[in-house]
C-alpha cells in the first residue's frame, strides 16, 4: 500500500525526538543516539493495521464516548483487552501511574479531549513504528487521532517489530467474542483491500488448504482464519446470503432453491466452513489467487468463494463472526413465512441506513421460522408505516450480543426475546400485585379472616398456600429465578 507521508527536516541536537519517546520505550527496544530513524507525517487511519488489532478496542471506546451509545459494552471490551495486555494486572510497563483500570480510563479520557480539540502536538510526543510501519508504542494516541480523521508525526525504526494481533489476544486469553468484535471492526474501517475467502466443507482437506494459505501468503496478508461448525441448513442459508444478488439463488417463494442446489455440492458431513480474512493488492491478485486454489482441489466452484469488495467482506463477517447470527444460520427457517420477508424488502427499499435500527422479538421468531405476527416491532429513528415503533435502547442497538444480522438487517437475538418476554411477565405479575394492594387489600384481608374462622386454619397456614401457588405459577412462566435473583439483590 503506499501511504501518504510528508518528510520532516533532520532533527538536529537541540531539537532531539528521542525525548519525545519514553524513557520506557528507549532501553526496552535498545535505542541509542545512533539508531537510524525517520520522522514524518501521516494519516493517522493508516497505521490501523492487523497487527495492531487493539486499536480497535479502542476505537469502540471512543466511538461510544463520542455517540454515546454502547458505553458499556464499550467498556467492558477495553477493560478485558488491556487485563489481556497487562496478565490482568492492569498495569503498564513503564508507567508508574496506570496502576488499575480506572487510572486506563481516566487518561484515555483526557487523551480523547486533547486530541479531540487540539489534535496531535508534535511538540510533545512522536508515535514510533517499525517495519510495515505497526505501531510500536502509543496505540491510544493514534486510535484517537484516527477516530477523528488527523495526522500524527511518527519515529521510524527499521528492524524492530510488534505484533498484537488476533493470535496474541487468544494467546492470552481475551475471550473470543471480543475477539471477532474487534476483528469486524475492523473489516469495517480499515483503508485496506480486505478479501474473505471461504474454503467450502467439500474442499476440506488440511494439507491442500494449508498449501492454500501459503499461496496467499505470497502476495498478501492473512488478518483472521476460523473453521467454523456447521451444519447442512447453516450452509445452505449462508449460501442463500452469499449469493443473494444472482438470479440463480432463487427467493423464500421457491425456498431459495439454487442455493439448496449448491449446499448439496459444496456440503461435507462433519467438516467444517473455513474463513480467511485476508489482505490483497488488487481484485485480479484475488482473482487468480481463487484459480490457482481451485487448481489444488480440482472441485471447480464448489472448493472455494472469495469476495470482491469491502462491502462483500463485511456482509460475510457479520453472518459468520456473529455467535447469534451463525446460530441462525443453522436454525433458521427463513423462508416460512411470507409476511417477514415482504417485510424485509419494505424495510431495504425504504431505509438507507440499517446501522440504528433494529426488529424485535415477533420478527424475530419468524425469521427463525418459529411463529409469525400481523405486525412487526422495532427500534430506529425513522418512522415505518408498516411497522410499529418502540423506544430506542441504544445499548441493544450497538452491543453484537443482542442481535443478529439477516440480509444487512439486525433482528433481536433469541437470548434477548426470552428476555423481552421474560419482562412483559414479570410486569404484568407486579402490575396485578399493585392491583390488589391498591384496590383490594381490605378485601382479601376480610376473605383471609373469614375462612380462617370457617375452617379453623391458621393464617399461616394460608400464607403457606399462597406462596407455593406463587412459586409454581413463576415457575410455569419462566420468572421465579428471576424474581428469586431480584430477592437476593
Amino acid at each position: 500500500m503506499e501511504y501518504k507521508v510528508k518528510m520532516l527536516e533532520s532533527c538536529n541536537s537541540e531539537d532531539n525526538p528521542f525525548i519525545k519517546l519514553s524513557s520506557y520505550f528507549l532501553t526496552e527496544n535498545n535505542i541509542t543516539e545512533k539508531s537510524k530513524y525517520s520522522v514524518f507525517e501521516i494519516e493517522a487511519r493508516e497505521l490501523i493495521t492487523a497487527e495492531r488489532i487493539d486499536l480497535m478496542a479502542k476505537w469502540l471506546y471512543i466511538d461510544a464516548k463520542e455517540t454515546g451509545f454502547g458505553i458499556d459494552y464499550a467498556r467492558e471490551i477495553y477493560t478485558r483487552h488491556i487485563a489481556a495486555f497487562s496478565n490482568g494486572k492492569f498495569r503498564e510497563a513503564g508507567d508508574d501511574y496506570k496502576i488499575s483500570i480506572q487510572r486506563y480510563f481516566e487518561v484515555f479520557d483526557n487523551l480523547i479531549l486533547d486530541i479531540k480539540n487540539n489534535g496531535f502536538n508534535k511538540e510533545k510526543s512522536l508515535i514510533p513504528i517499525g517495519d510495515n510501519n505497526v505501531i510500536l508504542d502509543g496505540a491510544h494516541r493514534c486510535s484517537i487521532a484516527a477516530y477523528y480523521g488527523k495526522t500524527v508525526y511518527v519515529i521510524k525504526f527499521e528492524g524492530l517489530k510488534r505484533n498484537y494481533d488476533y493470535n496474541y489476544f487468544l494467546s492470552n486469553l481475551l475471550n473470543m467474542k471480543y475477539v471477532k468484535r474487534m476483528i469486524y471492526q475492523y473489516s469495517l474501517i480499515t483503508s485496506r483491500n480486505l478479501y474473505c475467502a471461504c474454503f467450502w466443507p467439500s474442499s476440506w482437506d488440511k494439507e491442500k488448504q494449508k498449501q492454500s494459505l501459503e499461496l496467499m501468503k505470497i502476495k498478501g496478508r492473512i488478518v483472521y482464519q476460523e473453521n467454523i461448525k456447521i451444519n447442512f441448513r447453516g450452509l445452505y442459508n449462508f449460501i442463500a446470503q452469499v449469493y443473494s444478488d444472482e438470479i440463480w439463488v432463487g427467493d423464500y417463494s421457491n425456498k431459495y432453491i439454487g442455493a439448496r442446489a449448491k449446499a448439496v455440492d459444496c456440503y461435507k458431513r462433519n467438516a467444517p466452513l473455513k474463513i480467511v480474512l485476508f489482505e490483497y493488492d488488487s481484485l485480479m491478485d484475488v482473482r487468480l489467487l481463487k484459480d490457482k486454489i481451485r487448481d489444488i482441489f480440482l472441485l471447480g466452484n464448489n472448493s472455494i468463494h472469495t469476495t470482491d469488495t469491502n462491502e462483500e467482506t463485511v456482509k460475510l463477517v457479520r453472518l459468520l463472526l456473529n455467535n447469534n447470527s451463525l446460530h441462525h444460520l443453522c436454525y433458521g427457517v427463513n423462508d416460512k413465512y411470507s409476511n417477514i420477508n415482504e417485510i424485509i424488502k419494505y424495510i431495504k427499499k425504504n431505509i438507507n441506513d440499517y446501522g440504528s435500527f433494529i426488529l424485535l422479538e415477533d420478527a424475530t421468531l419468524a425469521i427463525y421460522g418459529i411463529s409469525d405476527s400481523k405486525k412487526y416491532k422495532y427500534m430506529g429513528a425513522m418512522n415505518l408505516e408498516k411497522l410499529i415503533k418502540c423506544p430506542i435502547d441504544y445499548e441493544i442497538l450497538s452491543n453484537t450480543d443482542c442481535f443478529f444480522y439477516f440480509n444487512d438487517i439486525k433482528f433481536l437475538c433469541l437470548n434477548y426475546v426470552k428476555w423481552f418476554k421474560q419482562k412483559k411477565s414479570l410486569c404484568i405479575i407486579f402490575k396485578v400485585v399493585k392491583f390488589v394492594l391498591k384496590n383490594k387489600l381490605n378485601d382479601f384481608k376480610n376473605w383471609i379472616w373469614r375462612k380462617s374462622r370457617e375452617n379453623n386454619i391458621t393464617i399461616d397456614n394460608i400464607r403457606h398456600v399462597i406462596l407455593k401457588t406463587l412459586i409454581f405459577l413463576c415457575q410455569k412462566i419462566g420468572v421465579y429465578k428471576i424474581i428469586k435473583k431480584i430477592k437476593k439483590d
